[in-house]
């Protein structure tokens, strides 16, 4: 009897290990897995920085789940004593019926800390100001950003680092200045006239993608074509020359190569932009978060690796 009892004993010791061990290995591989589907994640625009930006879309472009874009949609103001100055480009196309995007506002201005206000998200009031040309100046903006205390440090950065080199085509020049500010030059493209340029923090191993705003003839035209057409399978219609503007970028093989394959590699990715370029910058960040599968989403796309510091170019 008690050998009949050992005999048991002992088969249920090896049933016991033997399911201990497959636990052990389904939950080695399960974490596996979870591990390999956590780092191949699809990659999206952390913050959003644009700068005297024109509207984009109709309806008011949102994040897939209907919310906020982080970051800000700067406008440069001028408080006079009866009626405020603004930069005309973000007022042009009110009359077509377009929508800036659902992003935080923040009118800044050359005095004081460089605060006039902020608008909450999607926020665009009604007011009455003169609009002046003289303020869409890319040079006035990055003064007023200066201006700013440190708890605006991001959308500093994106001034300083971001929207400092968004149309500089000189690479010696662009090194120069993101060095400057602690910065490497990680990634560049050029289509036309236009530049697109990665740039990385080697410390926190962020990034931050420039677009270029309007600085040719051949861009006012495609500022000019003001018809909305499909994008990137979102539910908003976007400006037409605004969308080809992008794509027109990241159709490139130079921005497949050099930038596109590099986004994975940094540990969040802002996108910068002036005017024009904020324009394309909204519709980069609003495809890329949509992820749908789209033909223009898989020109835009990446997958999250492991965040490491790259070579500067």
């Amino acid at each position: 009897m008690k050998k009949a009892v050992r005999v048991i004993q002992i088969l249920m010791a090896g049933k016991l290990n033997f399911v201990l061990s497959w636990t052990v290995l389904l939950s080695s591989n399960a974490a596996r897995v979870a591990r390999h589907n956590t780092t191949r994640a699809a990659g999206s625009v952390s913050h959003m920085f644009t700068f005297g930006a024109p509207h984009p879309s109709n309806p008011m472009l949102t994040t897939k789940s209907g919310g906020c874009f982080n970051g800000y949609r700067v406008i440069a103001w001028d408080d006079d004593m009866f009626v405020d100055d603004e930069d005309i480009v973000p007022t042009l196309l009110v009359a077509s019926s377009y929508n800036h995007p659902n992003v935080r506002t923040l009118p800044v201005v050359n005095e004081g800390n460089g605060v006039f206000t902020t608008w909450s998200c999607g926020n665009n009031p009604f007011r009455i100001t003169n609009v002046k040309v003289s303020l869409h100046d890319k040079g006035g903006y990055m003064r007023n950003m200066a201006r700013l205390e440190s708890s605006y440090w991001r959308a500093k950065e994106a001034s300083a680092v971001g929207l400092m080199n968004s149309y500089e085509g000189n690479l010696g020049t662009v090194r120069s200045n993101v060095g400057a500010e602690g910065w490497n030059l990680v990634g560049t493209s050029t289509s036309g006239e236009d530049v697109s340029h990665l740039i990385q923090d080697p410390g926190s191993l962020r990034c931050i993608l420039t677009f270029e705003g309007s600085d040719t003839f051949g861009d006012f035209i495609a500022d000019a074509k003001v018809f909305r057409v499909p994008f990137c399978g979102l539910p908003q219609w976007v400006h037409t020359g605004f969308k080809n503007e992008l794509l027109r970028m990241v159709d490139s093989s130079s921005w497949q190569s050099n930038v596109r394959s590099k986004l994975g590699k940094c540990s969040s990715v802002d996108v910068v932009g002036h005017s024009l370029g904020g324009a394309t910058a909204t519709l980069f960040a609003a495809c890329v978060d949509f992820q749908n599968g789209s033909d223009e989403y898989k020109k835009m796309s990446w997958s999250v690796e492991s965040p490491r510091r790259m070579s500067q170019v």
